[in-house]
């Protein structure tokens, strides 16, 4: 079976990293995965796809004036592809490989919602953009897949409820349970961080959707309580918004309390260093990261936009409305410093009973690919 899974990238992100959990453990004798990316800059995780028997293609950047031109390039990948599987990921836009592949007759389009609605105002134009979209992606998939059923609602309407297909971000939690040899003085010992401060830590591009500044606002206040803090953020992104941050951080006078890691391959072993992980985003689809923090023993402070599937059941997860401001949170997250790590075998029990186990969500996935009668092309 043949799947062409269109990406907007293979860099780090939630769904690429779903994506790229599915493809390391489903039975690549049977499945192929090829990726198509927009843009034409090398990717993040290209090199692993290659070894792992897949490619990637590249497409152009996508834009409403090239629309045509993009649309003309995916029914020529998925003509020479042969593909079973047309399998999108770029939230409305998925709306143009999903009319290529049902003109070239592939018998499995799935639309992916990965995200809940950004609230921020659109244009008349985007609003235009998006019904248009969300039309055609409704008429042209034969499955309507979302990671959550606020992410499902969002991208294709209520009234569709009746297709929604669950397809749950699912981790390796073998990656992230701690060891006996766990190093946790890697992270304090690399940016020279005393050994008796407590680590916060934030994984997530930047962006407004992961709400850096009240992030910033937050530490500050849970400076005020104690100054033995750290918090490091982990993560690339736009480079205006990372400067901006870095000038609130100024502004704050918490420069040598904060630390800007960048991109990180360790994100597991660094999470045994921190302490606390704190989530303020404005919007969420899931959360893939908060799985990773369970898995790995670590309590979150998150805000009312994460969806409540992400929580495995450990109480390892304290949701907190935005709303309360910056001095709730940082009692709150004060108060959560002091509670003990979750140990291994309660991770493994509860993991083991939810849907998020990556060996599962990989067999589930294949088989929404074969339920549609794979091959045939009539």
């Amino acid at each position: 079976m043949k799947v062409l899974q269109v990406m907007g990238s293979m860099n780090l992100g939630g769904a690429e990293t779903y994506i790229m959990n599915i493809f390391r453990n489903i039975d690549r004798t049977k499945t192929q995965f090829d990726f198509a990316v927009y843009g034409d800059e090398k990717q993040y995780f290209e090199d692993e796809i290659t070894r792992l028997g897949g490619s990637v293609i590249r497409l152009p950047d996508i834009s409403m004036k090239n629309t045509v031109k993009v649309y003309s390039a995916f029914r020529k990948i998925i003509k020479n592809g042969n593909y079973d599987v047309v399998h999108a990921h770029t939230n409305y836009n998925e709306a143009i490989p999903l009319l290529a592949a049902k003109k070239e007759n592939v018998p499995v389009r799935v639309a992916h919602s990965h995200n809940t609605r950004n609230k921020n105002k659109l244009s008349a134009i985007e609003k235009m953009y998006m019904a248009a979209a969300r039309k055609i992606i409704v008429k042209t998939a034969t499955k309507l897949m979302g990671c959550s059923k606020q992410a499902m609602i969002d991208f294709y309407g209520s009234q569709q409820k009746s297709r929604f297909v669950f397809a749950p971000d699912a981790i390796d939690i073998s990656l992230f349970m701690k060891s006996k040899n766990e190093n946790h003085l890697v992270l304090k010992n690399e940016f020279h961080i005393s050994h008796n401060y407590k680590v916060i830590g934030h994984v997530g591009n930047f962006g407004d959707q992961k709400n850096h500044e009240y992030l910033i606002n937050v530490f500050t206040e849970m400076l005020k309580l104690t100054p033995k803090l750290a918090l490091v953020l982990i993560g690339t992104g736009s480079e205006k918004k990372i400067q901006e941050i870095k000038e609130l951080v100024h502004k704050n006078k918490i420069d040598r309390n904060v630390y800007f890691l960048g991109r990180r391959s360790d994100i597991p072993q660094l999470m045994h260093c921190m302490d606390l992980f704190i989530f303020p985003s404005l919007y969420e689809g899931f959360g893939i990261v908060l799985l990773e923090a369970q898995a790995a023993g670590l309590r979150s402070l998150v805000s009312e936009n994460i969806q409540p599937e992400v929580d495995v059941g450990m109480g390892m997860i304290e949701f907190l409305e935005l709303r309360c401001g910056a001095e709730v949170w940082a009692k709150k997250a004060f108060e959560l410093l002091n509670c003990p790590r979750v140990n291994n075998d309660t991770i493994c029990a509860k993991f083991s009973e939810s849907p998020y186990m990556i060996e599962n969500a990989a067999k589930d996935l294949v088989q929404i690919y074969k339920n549609e009668k794979v091959g045939s092309r009539n």
